[in-house]
């Protein structure tokens, strides 16, 4: 089962994995593809003991296009998962519990630029795929610490763990912006 939502995508019915994490698919996957470079204030990290092939990438959101979608997002999703809270986290949930465990996509603080949390994939078959400005294929750079850079991101499910849920945002394929060049349209 499933529920019409924001921007014309459904959740489906939370499926468990053999490792027992749970998630709810995003049908169809959303996509968005950023105009205005955005870059990391802080590069990519992982938990200490995590794999070093998925790692988080808080990037400031500079793209009013990006940033708008993603705040929209956040304000629909509390309302959404508190309607449907028992087909998807097994329970009823007021609106309030469901915003105490909600974490957005957005990281907000007063006097910064808002901050989107992604997942960056160095290898495997959903690899991030990386892009020069001259829109040739290229190897990730070593350091993404303030490494400017158009985005496409794929929101593909909603995670949910230990009281704890969230949407998911891969990033799907960064074209490097070097600061001198212009920004060129993007290959993808």
């Amino acid at each position: 089962m499933t529920t019409q939502g924001f921007e014309g995508i459904m959740l489906a019915d939370v499926v468990s994995t053999g490792l027992g994490r749970k998630f709810s698919k995003v049908v169809p996957n959303l996509h968005i593809q950023s105009t205005v470079p955005m870059a990391s204030p802080f590069g990519a990290s992982a938990f200490p003991g995590a794999s070093a092939q998925r790692l988080s990438l808080d990037l400031r959101c500079a793209d009013p296009k990006v940033r708008s979608l993603f705040e929209r997002l956040d304000a629909w999703a509390p309302g959404e998962l508190a309607e449907n809270s028992e087909r998807i986290f097994g329970k009823k949930m007021s609106l309030e519990q469901v915003l105490a465990g909600y974490k957005p996509c957005l990281r907000c603080k007063e006097g910064f630029v808002a901050l989107l949390h992604t997942k960056v994939t160095f290898d495997g078959p959903n690899g991030t795929t990386f892009w020069d400005h001259q829109k040739y294929k290229c190897p990730p750079p070593s350091d993404l610490k303030n490494c400017a850079m158009l985005v496409r991101i794929t929101v593909p499910h909603l995670w949910i763990s230990s009281g704890s849920f969230g949407f998911v945002c891969n990033l799907e394929s960064c074209q490097l912006v070097p600061e001198e060049a212009p920004v060129q349209e993007c290959p993808f």
